[in-house]
């Protein structure tokens, strides 16, 4: 815990309780081989969490970050209706902000933590339904992190990866249940109900994920 201290010095409550989420959940795929797959990175606040526990922890991992770094692209019938008062709108995004974070200044917040030189971070630009196609038959997570927050992101990360993470993986859902975002919860229950085997766990963790699948 104290290693990510360092780097959330000064940080709100908000923040250190998500950074208690996030360390747990990294906690149970300690012993899973695979890497760390974060769809929708926004500010890099939680990409920068998983650089450093893999540099502290899992030097041989991967992480990865995919986000168009300009907003939201696109919303599909199932992600409900528009909502620009809460960023919910082309170009838009859940933490508002005068304007999305760029991927040069993600980059240059993980040049700053203690030994992330040493880990493979890999950002890759645009929307996440066209990049990830072209990187997932490459990929073994560990753990998938979904905070795209939409339907179409969610589902093709279940769909392309699931079968490529090994048992033990996670997939992780942030914004599952939130009345606003209602594509991403769609995306999964979907899924459960094509693979009537699998068990949703509801996380009750303050500020962090809502909930998660564990690769049986």
């Amino acid at each position: 815990l104290d290693c990510c201290l360092r780097f959330l010095d000064g940080a709100d409550h908000r923040q250190r309780a998500r950074l208690l989420a996030l360390l747990a959940l990294y906690g149970r795929v300690a012993a899973v081989p695979g890497d760390i797959i974060e769809l929708g990175v926004a500010s890099g606040e939680s990409l920068r969490v998983w650089a450093h526990l893999v540099a502290e922890h899992g030097p041989a991992r991967r992480v990865w970050g995919f986000d168009t770094f300009a907003g939201f692209p696109a919303f599909s019938p199932e992600d409900g209706p528009l909502a620009p008062a809460i960023g919910k709108r082309v170009g838009g995004e859940t933490e508002i902000r005068e304007r999305p974070v760029t991927e040069q200044e993600v980059t240059e917040s993980l040049l700053g933590l203690h030994r992330v030189g040493d880990v493979r971070v890999l950002l890759v630009r645009g929307d996440i339904v066209n990049e990830l196609p072209k990187y997932s038959a490459t990929m073994k997570p560990a753990l998938v992190f979904c905070d795209a927050d939409l339907y179409a992101p969610t589902e093709i990360a279940l769909r392309l990866l699931w079968d490529r993470a090994p048992a033990g993986s996670l997939f992780v859902f942030d914004e599952y249940g939130h009345e606003p975002w209602p594509g991403e919860t769609k995306a999964v229950d979907q899924w459960l109900e094509r693979h009537p085997g699998l068990r949703l766990e509801r996380l009750d963790m303050e500020s962090g994920p809502a909930a998660c699948i564990t690769k049986p």
